[in-house]
């Protein structure tokens, strides 16, 4: 077990919505920014590149035409100049980068998070196995071999992209969860949009967050929680009617992180947008598990 601690950078500031390049280098400067402050890891929000698709919610698929067509050729392809200049910053600042990215291969398009390393790799491309209803009319499935752990010199890590590893029925899912604590997961990143949609309670703040506290009391990691903030400027332009207006508006961003007790070590509501930062301590999975072992003898 690596035993050292190190600090992390949760990022909660808006992308420059539906704009890949400009987007890309918001994130080159928080990731400077970051880097500056001493953060060896930094966590971006789900679809950060170039932003969530929040109007697959909010109206039918006729009506989805013109949001759409703008995130396909916006969206990352993983053998861009977009892609390298992001490899390139953290191979500049010695820092792994976590970012959830609208990847796009072919004509087809995943929720993707994208595993950056230190030297400008890239480990691994998780694509979400699991998606909710409206993210379906975008998004096609990743598939389940890409639920693995980065073995790093900071920590292992693992990642998940928001309900995916908390959704109840998948049993498969939880088999994938299960084998990430075998190979010893001892940080686990979950990337979420912004928390803005009033459609549900379970699309809420509270309850992800008892998602993300329940994962690490049962895994005994830390989870690093990245919720992206809806700045006024894309509720603007998600926005049709007032209807949209009703469900859908500005804030939502959180950073939060969880010890492997399940204490919060930061828990941050945020309508600015922003870094947030928290000391990672791995010594402190060796305690949680001292408390209780949650695996199971063969």
């Amino acid at each position: 077990m690596r035993n050292t601690s190190f600090l992390t950078a949760v990022v909660t500031a808006a992308p420059v919505y539906l704009d890949l390049r400009a987007s890309l280098k918001k994130a080159i400067g928080l990731i400077a920014e970051a880097a500056e402050n001493g953060a060896k890891l930094i966590v971006f929000g789900e679809s950060w590149l170039p932003g969530y698709p929040y109007w697959v919610w909010l109206r039918s698929q006729p009506d989805q035409v013109e949001l759409t067509l703008r995130m396909y050729y916006d969206s990352l392809t993983l053998d861009s100049e977009e892609t390298q200049e992001l490899c390139q910053a953290a191979r500049e600042h010695n820092v792994h980068v976590v970012m959830g990215i609208t990847e796009r291969e072919g004509e087809k398009l995943y929720s993707s998070l994208l595993f950056v390393d230190n030297e400008g790799n890239i480990p691994l491309v998780h694509r979400k196995v699991r998606l909710t209803g409206p993210e379906r009319m975008i998004w096609e499935p990743g598939t389940r071999d890409t639920m693995q752990v980065v073995p790093t010199e900071l920590s292992i890590l693992g990642g998940h992209l928001s309900w995916e590893d908390t959704m109840p029925g998948l049993a498969d899912l939880f088999a994938a969860n299960e084998e990430l604590e075998r190979e010893g997961e001892q940080v686990h990143i979950t990337a979420y949009p912004g928390f803005t949609l009033g459609l549900d309670y379970s699309l809420g703040q509270g309850a992800n967050a008892a998602l993300a506290q329940a994962y690490a009391l049962r895994t005994q990691a830390f989870v690093i929680a990245a919720a992206t903030t809806v700045s006024p400027e894309i509720a603007h332009l998600v926005c049709r009617t007032d209807r949209d207006r009703e469900l859908f508006t500005a804030g939502g961003g959180y950073a939060q992180v969880f010890e492997p007790n399940g204490a919060p070590l930061i828990f941050e509501d945020t309508t600015e947008g922003g870094l947030f930062y928290a000391v990672i301590n791995p010594k402190l999975i060796r305690y949680a598990n001292m408390i209780w072992d949650p695996t199971v003898s063969e």
